[in-house]
């Protein structure tokens, strides 16, 4: 089994190569495929712990889920509110591999399947 540490390490270095760039607007909504991937300018991602003894507890992904600022991420990627259902506020690093959900840092606008074409 890989270590979260390995995991989230080989996410980080994926991120700074630019494989989760937006495109040149910065924005979700922004033109052509990378439109569907977050912008690390406006997203870098945040870690609250890697250690498998924080995060390997039966319940701690609920107890960290505290986020309740869909707005605010959507304002951060310029996503009108009159698209809002297009898009999920979701946690660039998982908290389930130790990202921090409180850190504005760590959420991006996703489209959902419906702003991608994927149904109703």
């Amino acid at each position: 089994m890989i270590g979260s540490r390995v995991v989230v390490a080989i996410f980080a270095l994926w991120i700074a190569a630019g494989n989760g760039t937006a495109g040149a607007a910065g924005s979700a909504a922004s033109a052509g495929a990378s439109r569907y991937l977050p912008d690390p300018r406006l997203t870098p991602g945040a870690v609250i712990s890697t250690h498998t003894a924080d995060i390997c507890v039966r319940g701690y992904d609920r107890a960290h889920r505290v986020w309740h600022d869909k707005a605010g991420t959507l304002a951060k990627y310029r996503v009108p509110q009159s698209a809002a259902g297009q898009f999920e506020d979701d946690d660039l690093v998982p908290v389930c591999l130790g990202g921090a959900n409180a850190d504005p840092a760590n959420h991006w606008a996703q489209p959902n399947a419906r702003s991608v074409g994927c149904g109703g």
